[in-house]
C-alpha cells in the first residue's frame, strides 16, 4: 500500500520503535505498559482516528462527569483529546482524529500527548467522584507558643 499515506505513517512510526505495524482491516492496536492504544483509519472521512478505553468512575457519577465534562472543555484537561461515552457500556473512552495524510513528526508527537493523557485519566478516574476522607486536626496544630 505505497500509495496509503496513512499505512505509510504507521509503518515509519512503527520502523522507528522496532516493532512492525500495518493495519489489518483499518485497525491498529498498541499495548503500551498496561494501555491499549487503538488506531484505526476512517478510509471514507480520510481521517485516523486514535482512541483508548478508560474505564468507569469509581465514586459519584455526577461528581466524576462533571470532572471529566470540565477538562473536556476546549481539551484544555486533556491536551487535545475527547471524551465520550462508550455507547454499550458507558465506558469512558478518550479519542482523537489526526488527517490520514498526517506527517510522522505530527503523529509521533499526538501519539505520544494521547498516550500520557490516557495514562494520567487511567490512573486518576477511580478516584473521580470518590469523597476524600475528613482530616482531623493535629493536637499540635492547636499549640500556640
Amino acid at each position: 500500500m505505497a500509495n496509503d499515506p496513512a499505512q505509510a505513517v504507521l509503518e515509519a512510526f512503527g520502523r522507528q520503535v522496532g516493532i512492525d505495524l500495518a493495519f489489518e482491516d483499518g485497525h491498529c492496536a498498541l499495548a503500551i505498559d498496561k494501555i491499549v492504544i487503538n488506531i484505526e483509519h476512517d478510509r471514507p472521512r480520510d481521517r485516523l482516528l486514535i482512541y483508548s478505553l478508560i474505564g468507569t468512575p469509581g465514586g459519584d457519577l455526577a461528581v466524576a462527569y462533571g470532572a471529566i465534562l470540565q477538562a473536556n472543555y476546549l481539551g484544555v484537561g486533556t491536551k487535545g483529546p475527547s471524551f465520550g461515552l462508550r455507547p454499550d457500556d458507558s465506558a469512558l473512552v478518550l479519542s482523537q482524529f489526526l488527517p490520514a495524510s498526517v506527517e510522522l513528526p505530527v503523529f509521533e508527537a499526538t501519539l505520544q500527548n494521547f498516550v500520557e493523557v490516557t495514562e494520567q485519566w487511567t490512573m486518576r478516574l477511580p478516584e473521580l467522584g470518590v469523597a476524600e476522607p475528613a482530616s482531623s486536626p493535629s493536637p499540635a496544630g492547636s499549640l500556640r507558643a
